[in-house]
């Protein structure tokens, strides 16, 4: 079976293997023929970022204000700002989807790199002390082996000199996946699914939450919620993708 890709790599072999086992696009499955690993040229180019044109807190775009956020508007906000790199198409889709479900775990410093890009050209947060990744239940934990968000969560921590803190935020309900569940059902699904871990001094800090995707908030505005709880001065979330 011809592998999906092979990565890059000093070794002298590294070329015959390449010519053996091609590089092959993630999403269109046609041959990748420069130095990525995943995208060809053609799906690379669907990897925009999202526009600076939107809500000054949650990231909802076509709006530049908090008061005609159909989001702020609807929901009580916990965090103070929220953003996300790209909008979540098809080609985002495929490499968080390979990411969480199939093992490819390589993708996560890939969208690592996009997301340093991201915060070092649009700098949307100011002084950050914690970075947390969205928990996942220590059920599902085993099941997959790892928590995509963490990966990501590690890496930006690493690059910018912040602290990582895997631990201050705990899954405790073990939850459905919110893929198919409407809004309501959603905020139903992780209420009460998290808990802080009270041997952190949270008063006044800083804290940066990592999470894959943004589709109605409703995990990030749960987290949100307990952290302010805890004084928390700043809470801003990062997502890779806005649904």
């Amino acid at each position: 079976m011809v592998p999906k890709y092979s990565l890059l790599s000093n070794n002298p072999f590294s070329l015959l293997i390449d010519l053996i086992f091609p590089k092959i696009c993630f999403t269109c499955l046609s041959r990748i023929e420069d130095d990525d690993n995943f995208l060809c040229q053609g799906c690379k180019k669907e990897l925009q970022l999202l526009p600076d044109s939107c809500c000054p807190v949650c990231g909802s775009l076509n709006t530049l204000t908090k008061e005609n956020c159909v989001f702020c508007q609807s929901e009580k906000v916990y965090f103070d700002r929220c953003r996300s790199i790209f909008p979540y198409n098809d080609v985002v889709r495929t490499l968080i989807h390979e990411l969480k479900y199939n093992d490819m775990t390589n993708i996560a410093g890939y969208l690592a790199e996009h997301a340093i890009k991201y915060l070092r050209s649009k700098n949307p947060f100011s002084q950050i002390d914690y970075v947390c990744p969205v928990p996942l239940h220590p059920t599902r934990r085993r099941e997959r082996g790892y928590n995509q968000a963490a990966f990501i969560a590690k890496k930006l921590a690493s690059h910018f000199g912040w602290d990582y803190k895997p631990d201050v935020i705990k899954r405790v309900k073990f939850t459905e996946s919110q893929a198919n569940l409407t809004p309501k059902q959603r905020k139903e699904n992780v209420n009460r699914a998290f808990s802080i871990d009270r041997n952190f001094i949270l008063y006044e800090v800083n804290i940066l939450i990592i999470d894959d995707v943004f589709t109605t908030g409703a995990t990030v505005n749960s987290i949100c919620q307990l952290l302010r709880q805890h004084r928390v001065n700043n809470i801003y979330v990062l997502t890779v993708a806005r649904a």
